[in-house]
């Protein structure tokens, strides 16, 4: 026999034996879906913690007040808690009357890039009192309806909203001075 003749018979019984050996599995490889839950999240900080505002001997007197609303939902929820204005923004002087919250006026809010939802109004009526403690003492207060805002801002609500809330003075006679109270926003997120 040749040898090229053997050399043929080798590789052909060689190539025989391995195709019916198993391939074994050189590299494999599997996946799976990844799926992160991000909670909402709200933030509001008040432009300027102090306000000054004018008001006039008798009569209704308005003072508008911004907060910085964050959420990373569209949609919020916002009311306001609007004290009364005590003589020296001690709630403890009996001695002079505050200056009362209008409540027939209710409360404005105005989002720099939003709109009223869900039936709200921008326009919220009061619909209880309340107090808010503070450390010169309780200051009683009026409470809002609620209101649902819808942004325009592509899924999340970053902007300025104003509070414009009214305060009357009667024809009891005040002494001058800085007569102080406290403007709360609560805004919860809408998923």
């Amino acid at each position: 026999m040749n040898s090229s003749h053997r050399h043929f018979r080798g590789i052909t019984f060689f190539l025989t034996i391995i195709m019916h050996m198993p391939l074994i599995a050189i590299a494999q490889s599997g996946e799976l879906l990844v799926q992160a839950q991000l909670d909402s999240f709200i933030a509001v900080t008040p432009t300027d913690p102090t306000v000054q505002i004018s008001a006039s001997s008798l009569g209704d007197f308005s003072g508008s007040f911004s907060f910085f609303i964050e959420s990373n939902t569209p949609g919020v929820s916002v009311h306001a808690i609007i004290t009364k204005l005590y003589k020296g923004t001690d709630p403890n002087d009996t001695t002079v009357k505050p200056i009362d919250v209008n409540t027939a006026s209710g409360v404005e809010f105005s989002p720099f890039s939003a709109n009223a939802s869900a039936g709200s109004d921008l326009n919220a009526t009061f619909t209880s009192t309340t107090t808010i403690n503070k450390p010169s003492g309780l200051f009683e207060a009026h409470q809002t309806e609620l209101v649902n805002l819808e942004s325009s801002q592509a899924g999340v609500f970053n902007q300025d909203v104003e509070v414009t809330a009214t305060w009357t003075i009667d024809n009891t006679a005040r002494p001058a001075g800085v007569y102080g109270g406290y403007v709360q926003l609560f805004v919860s997120a809408i998923p």
